[in-house]
């Protein structure tokens, strides 16, 4: 009997409880949809006609560069080999908002690539976007500078 209690009690809490994300959610977290910009290339599936939100991240591109910014940790190898350039990442953002399918497009060594496929792959959960009424993966193009000063 308890069971069926607990059942029926996961069940309507589960109705009840609001859509993710909500707008409130979206304020107090400081959402905003990514577009792109010079540096990042959005791609849509084909069939998409009509973009109604594209997937939204903690404040947006800043919030992006800032997560690069504060998660990299540039390879001690490559620091003493003075290894630099631009990684070239592809990522895509799934229905769920988690980040997925991160390939290298262009890549400069081994050891800065892992370290820019890692800065991605933990990044925040993003809000997905939705394309004509329905939820959509989005892939995004990320360069990635790492730079010796």
């Amino acid at each position: 009997m308890r069971r069926i209690l607990l059942i029926l009690l996961v069940l309507i809490a589960s109705c009840k409880a609001p859509s993710w994300p909500t707008e409130k959610f979206i304020k107090k977290y400081h959402y905003e949809e990514i577009k792109g910009d010079q540096s990042s290339q959005l791609k849509i599936s084909d069939s998409c006609r009509f973009t109604a939100r594209y997937p939204m991240y903690p404040d947006g591109l800043k919030g992006i560069r800032d997560h690069m910014m504060e998660h990299t940790q540039y390879p001690n190898e490559a620091l003493n080999k003075n290894i630099k350039g631009v990684v070239l990442l592809s990522y895509v953002i799934e229905i769920d908002g988690s980040v997925d399918e991160v390939q290298i497009l262009e890549s400069v060594n081994p050891l800065l690539d892992n370290e820019a496929i890692t800065v991605i792959k933990s990044m925040k959960r993003w809000i997905p976007g939705i394309c004509d009424g329905k939820i959509s993966r989005f892939e995004y193009r990320q360069p990635f500078n790492f730079s010796i000063k």
